[in-house]
């Protein structure tokens, strides 16, 4: 048995409650995570998931972990590595379910067409990590739950996320959340913002982007001043 990984934790909560903000932080967790998944042929442009045909249609593989992959799979395989949002984009036209951790993990699961469709919709947006030069305002009566999930996946991230504050473009509907990270996390700062951008898709029906500070910068401060915050601290050490 593989080293539990956090779609273990999620999977179990679902198991356990069946509660809608479980599949949410569920989904949220699969959206994120960055999954190995088998190739018919050679990977290449043109490669395409290796898939097995079930009562219920063409299901393609994912693993959580490369481990994951070489323990269930038979031999020499390419895999191509890629996050769920971009795996539920390219097999949710398709029709073609994913099959999670056949065999190899406590999450082990189907998701079907539909609940990819989904996801592929909701995380669909671009993910931007450099800073804006927009001006900030409040934000407008920003859902709790948005809140919620974004500070509890914050606090996940430890020491890496130095602060965090939901603020708002000015002028315009939507959210922005603007995160300073620790040194120690700089090379890490495109997964962390893709990871927050997705969850804040996933709960908001507002346009919702993610902004990171280089320092102490203009956009820092104003967020600062009008955000709500999320984690850290304006004297928070790097």
């Amino acid at each position: 048995m593989t080293e539990e990984s956090r779609l273990d934790r999620l999977w179990r909560a679902v198991a356990e409650t069946d509660a809608d903000q479980d599949w949410m932080r569920f989904y949220e967790g699969f959206a994120a995570a960055r999954l190995f998944v088998p190739l018919e042929g050679e990977a290449g442009e043109t490669a395409r998931p290796k898939t097995v045909t079930l009562a219920t249609g063409a299901v393609a593989l994912a693993f959580d972990s490369e481990a994951r992959f070489s323990a269930f799979i038979d031999g020499p395989t390419d895999f191509a590595a890629l996050t769920g949002a971009e795996l539920a984009r390219a097999l949710a036209p398709l029709g073609v379910q994913v099959a999670l951790n056949p065999g190899v993990s406590p999450c082990e699961t189907v998701l079907d067409a539909g609940a990819l469709g989904w996801i592929a919709k909701a995380a669909g947006a671009e993910v931007a990590v450099e800073e804006t030069r927009l001006r900030l305002a409040p934000p407008a009566a920003p859902d709790p739950a948005l809140l919620e999930a974004l500070a509890t996946r914050i606090a996940d991230m430890g020491d890496s996320v130095a602060e965090a504050w939901l603020a708002a473009p000015e002028g315009q509907d939507g959210d922005l959340c603007v995160l300073r990270l620790s040194a120690a996390a700089a090379a890490l700062t495109g997964e962390i913002a893709g990871e927050i951008t997705r969850i804040g898709q996933l709960r908001s029906d507002r346009a919702f982007a993610v902004a990171v500070a280089d320092g102490e910068t203009r956009l820092l401060a104003e967020a600062r001043r009008v955000g709500i915050g999320l984690a850290g601290h304006p004297q928070a050490d790097e």
